[in-house]
Protein backbone atom coordinates (compact mmCIF):
# COMPACT_ATOMS: atom_id res chain seq x y z
CA UNK A 1 0.00 0.00 0.00
CA UNK A 2 1.71 3.34 -0.97
CA UNK A 3 2.54 5.93 1.83
CA UNK A 4 0.70 9.01 2.38
CA UNK A 5 1.83 11.61 3.63
CA UNK A 6 3.34 15.54 3.14
CA UNK A 7 5.22 18.38 2.90
CA UNK A 8 4.77 21.79 3.67
CA UNK A 9 6.69 24.58 1.68
CA UNK A 10 6.87 28.19 3.03
CA UNK A 11 6.11 30.65 -0.06
CA UNK A 12 6.74 33.76 1.74
CA UNK A 13 10.13 32.53 3.37
CA UNK A 14 10.88 30.14 0.50
CA UNK A 15 11.79 27.30 2.77
CA UNK A 16 10.35 23.66 3.49
CA UNK A 17 8.65 24.24 7.11
CA UNK A 18 6.57 21.65 9.47
CA UNK A 19 2.87 21.33 9.59
CA UNK A 20 0.13 19.77 11.03
CA UNK A 21 -3.70 19.21 11.39
CA UNK A 22 -5.76 19.81 14.44
CA UNK A 23 -9.79 19.66 14.68
CA UNK A 24 -9.97 19.94 10.78
CA UNK A 25 -7.40 22.97 10.69
CA UNK A 26 -4.15 22.96 9.42
CA UNK A 27 -1.30 25.15 10.92
CA UNK A 28 1.79 25.79 9.50
CA UNK A 29 5.15 26.71 11.26
CA UNK A 30 6.58 29.89 11.15
CA UNK A 31 10.56 28.71 11.51
CA UNK A 32 11.67 32.15 11.60
CA UNK A 33 9.52 33.05 15.11
CA UNK A 34 8.58 29.41 16.07
CA UNK A 35 5.00 30.61 15.74
CA UNK A 36 2.66 28.26 14.37
CA UNK A 37 -0.23 29.91 11.63
CA UNK A 38 -3.36 28.68 10.20
CA UNK A 39 -3.81 29.53 6.51
CA UNK A 40 -6.89 28.25 5.43
CA UNK A 41 -6.92 29.14 1.72
CA UNK A 42 -3.17 28.29 1.48
CA UNK A 43 -2.47 31.92 0.59
CA UNK A 44 1.36 31.30 2.43
CA UNK A 45 1.85 27.83 2.74
CA UNK A 46 1.16 24.92 0.17
CA UNK A 47 0.99 21.11 0.62
CA UNK A 48 2.88 18.79 -1.22
CA UNK A 49 1.89 15.21 -1.56
CA UNK A 50 4.40 11.94 -1.92
CA UNK A 51 4.01 10.03 -4.59
CA UNK A 52 4.56 6.57 -3.31
CA UNK A 53 7.90 6.71 -5.99
CA UNK A 54 11.63 7.10 -5.13
CA UNK A 55 14.21 8.52 -7.87
CA UNK A 56 17.23 6.84 -8.83
CA UNK A 57 19.06 7.63 -6.12
CA UNK A 58 16.02 7.12 -3.68
CA UNK A 59 14.93 10.48 -2.79
CA UNK A 60 11.17 10.23 -2.39
CA UNK A 61 9.34 12.69 -5.26
CA UNK A 62 6.65 14.66 -4.18
CA UNK A 63 4.21 17.13 -6.33
CA UNK A 64 5.78 19.84 -7.24
CA UNK A 65 9.51 18.74 -7.84
CA UNK A 66 11.49 19.32 -10.93
CA UNK A 67 12.89 16.43 -12.18
CA UNK A 68 15.31 14.69 -15.47
CA UNK A 69 13.99 11.82 -16.90
CA UNK A 70 17.38 10.14 -18.73
CA UNK A 71 15.48 9.35 -22.07
CA UNK A 72 18.61 7.86 -23.96
CA UNK A 73 21.98 6.77 -23.52
CA UNK A 74 24.21 9.30 -23.17
CA UNK A 75 23.15 12.94 -21.57
CA UNK A 76 20.11 13.43 -23.00
CA UNK A 77 17.35 13.97 -20.79
CA UNK A 78 14.04 15.88 -20.31
CA UNK A 79 13.27 18.44 -17.27
CA UNK A 80 9.96 17.60 -15.95
CA UNK A 81 7.44 19.03 -13.22
CA UNK A 82 5.39 16.62 -11.24
CA UNK A 83 1.88 17.16 -10.97
CA UNK A 84 -1.72 15.40 -9.97
CA UNK A 85 -3.61 15.05 -12.81
CA UNK A 86 -6.90 15.05 -11.39
CA UNK A 87 -8.96 13.70 -14.61
CA UNK A 88 -6.77 10.38 -14.70
CA UNK A 89 -5.80 10.43 -10.90
CA UNK A 90 -2.33 9.94 -10.74
CA UNK A 91 0.80 11.77 -10.79
CA UNK A 92 2.47 12.64 -14.19
CA UNK A 93 5.48 14.48 -15.31
CA UNK A 94 4.74 17.58 -17.40
CA UNK A 95 7.42 18.85 -20.01
CA UNK A 96 7.22 21.67 -22.75
CA UNK A 97 8.19 19.29 -26.27
CA UNK A 98 10.66 21.05 -28.62
CA UNK A 99 7.55 23.10 -30.22
CA UNK A 100 6.31 24.46 -26.46
CA UNK A 101 3.42 22.44 -26.05
CA UNK A 102 3.13 20.63 -23.13
CA UNK A 103 3.70 16.39 -22.71
CA UNK A 104 3.02 14.49 -20.08
CA UNK A 105 5.25 11.76 -18.95
CA UNK A 106 4.26 8.50 -16.46
CA UNK A 107 6.02 8.46 -13.17
CA UNK A 108 5.20 4.15 -12.75
CA UNK A 109 7.78 2.06 -14.21
CA UNK A 110 10.03 4.86 -15.35
CA UNK A 111 11.71 5.60 -11.76
CA UNK A 112 15.39 4.48 -12.83
CA UNK A 113 15.53 7.11 -15.15
CA UNK A 114 14.32 9.79 -13.02
CA UNK A 115 16.52 12.08 -10.58
CA UNK A 116 15.08 14.95 -8.31
CA UNK A 117 16.89 17.71 -8.89
CA UNK A 118 14.65 20.73 -6.55
CA UNK A 119 11.20 21.76 -6.72
CA UNK A 120 9.26 24.54 -8.17
CA UNK A 121 9.20 26.76 -5.57
CA UNK A 122 13.06 27.03 -4.54
CA UNK A 123 13.83 26.64 -8.72
CA UNK A 124 11.56 27.40 -10.79
CA UNK A 125 13.85 29.03 -13.48
CA UNK A 126 14.65 25.63 -14.15
CA UNK A 127 11.94 25.29 -16.24
CA UNK A 128 12.35 28.38 -18.34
Amino acid sequence: MKEIKFRAWDKQKKIETNWKCYDNMFYFMDKYTGVWIRDDEFERFVLLQYTGLKDRNGIEIYEGDIGRWYIAKGNEFILFEVLWIEEEARFMGRYKDEYGNYRFISLINSDKGLEIIGNIYEKPELLE
